[in-house]
């Protein structure tokens, strides 16, 4: 059964060809979509990426955490200005 599929396959070289043509631009396709996404999802973390940690962090003495402790509603203290 096999060798009469590719004998079929193989008998008319414009179908094979085609075929053939058809497989590979599908996988472009596929590929360059694949290429399209992956290329968003870099540009569109790279403003994340380039962050960089801030050279002085002013936050409440009592902090032992980030995400801890009360929000900051004063002005910059002068050491803070001044640095």
């Amino acid at each position: 059964m096999f060798t009469i599929a590719i004998k079929m396959l193989l008998g008319d070289r414009t179908k094979y060809l085609i075929l053939v043509m058809g497989i590979a631009f599908a996988t472009l396709l596929i590929n360059q979509q694949g290429a399209i996404f992956i290329g968003l999802l870099i540009r569109s973390t790279g403003p994340l990426q380039n962050v960089t940690p801030p050279d002085l962090w002013a936050s409440d003495p009592g902090v032992r955490f980030i995400d801890s402790g009360p929000p900051d509603t004063t002005r910059p203290t002068p050491h803070a200005r001044s640095a």
